[in-house]
């Protein structure tokens, strides 16, 4: 969960800055078959990280309670991923550590509905994004090798939405 703080410069015209901290964990497994069997692994990474992200929103008036909204976003991470795995067989327990950095750009367009003076709720969803994401070896584990992750994302996708509830002053 990131706070965004906006302002509205114009009518429908509001720019703003996200400022937070964020932790994730991802468990996941895989399972190689071989020649006389199969071999397991499981890998947990857990992420902590600052975020601090400018945007900038223009509204569409639909109806008189409900407007439509394009938002552009650029967000910068700086943090430390930690990943361990083990296994069964031949695989053995690995654990690498990284500082991490991140850049998103993103377009979500969205639907506000406003209940009330100065209320907003709002759901959106992200329609382009652009990210990289460098990890760099902390220079003490062996199993720590420094990479990098670009990903392009085009399209709505309705798995990722956000909702919100604003206080306009």
């Amino acid at each position: 969960m990131i706070p965004k703080f906006g302002h509205f410069v114009d009518k429908n015209l509001a720019i703003g800055l996200g400022v937070g901290y964020s932790e994730s964990k991802n468990l996941y497994g895989t399972t190689y078959f071989i020649s006389n069997g199969y071999l397991t692994t499981t890998s947990i990474a857990k992420n902590k990280a600052f975020n601090i992200g400018p945007f900038v929103r223009y509204y569409v008036d639909i109806a008189d309670k409900f407007k439509f909204f394009g938002q552009g976003n650029f967000d910068f991470a700086i943090g430390k991923t930690n990943q361990s795995s083990s296994g069964t067989g031949t695989i053995n327990y690995q654990s690498s550590k990284y500082k991490s950095t991140s850049y998103t750009a993103s377009i979500n367009p969205g639907f506000a509905f406003f209940p009330a003076n100065k209320w907003a709720i709002e759901f959106s969803f992200p329609l382009l994004s652009y990210n990289k994401s460098n990890f760099k070896d902390d220079g003490i584990n062996q199993n720590s090798l420094a990479y990098e992750n670009n990903s392009l994302t085009f399209g709505l996708n309705t798995f990722v939405p956000s909702i919100g509830i604003n206080f306009h002053f």
